[in-house]
């Protein structure tokens, strides 16, 4: 990963923590890290935003980048047009990352529609995913 810039990060959830554990030292302090993970890890009840930062030294965090829906590989590898959300503390990376992997078929919103979301990341185009709840998610079953 030596001299990259863009750092595309597409792994089962329930993997990433050891995956980033060991990748993290081959990330370098400049690049932008865009996760394209969906889930939470199941044995700590962490979002993927969580797990990243727990995992990542501080030098990252602000280039950290989240990609969601409504989009769907199928409709990408079609070259269907689609639109995804990025989430990002630093605007200018998520304006980055938008210009990054924007073609005909997989677009980026107009500029000026970036909105500061309450967990601080900043979304770069319309809601189209659910915010982060910096609440503990509720556990189904006994208590224990």
């Amino acid at each position: 990963l030596e001299g990259r810039e863009l750092v595309i990060l597409t792994v089962p959830s329930h993997g990433l923590r050891d995956i980033i554990r060991r990748a993290a030292p081959l990330i370098p302090p400049g690049a932008i890290l865009v996760s394209t993970v969906k889930g939470i890890e199941l044995e700590s009840w962490r979002r993927i935003d969580q797990v990243l930062e727990e995992q990542l030294d501080p030098v990252h965090h602000p280039r950290l980048a989240f990609l969601s829906g409504p989009s769907f590989a199928r409709e990408i590898a079609d070259r269907r047009p689609t639109a995804v959300t990025i989430a990002c503390r630093v605007e200018a990376y998520a304006i980055s990352v938008q210009e990054s992997l924007s073609c005909p078929w997989f677009l980026h919103p107009p500029q000026g529609e970036s909105r500061r979301e309450p967990n601080g990341k900043c979304r770069t185009d319309p809601p189209t995913s659910i915010a982060h709840d910096p609440s503990p998610p509720h556990r189904a079953g006994p208590a224990g």
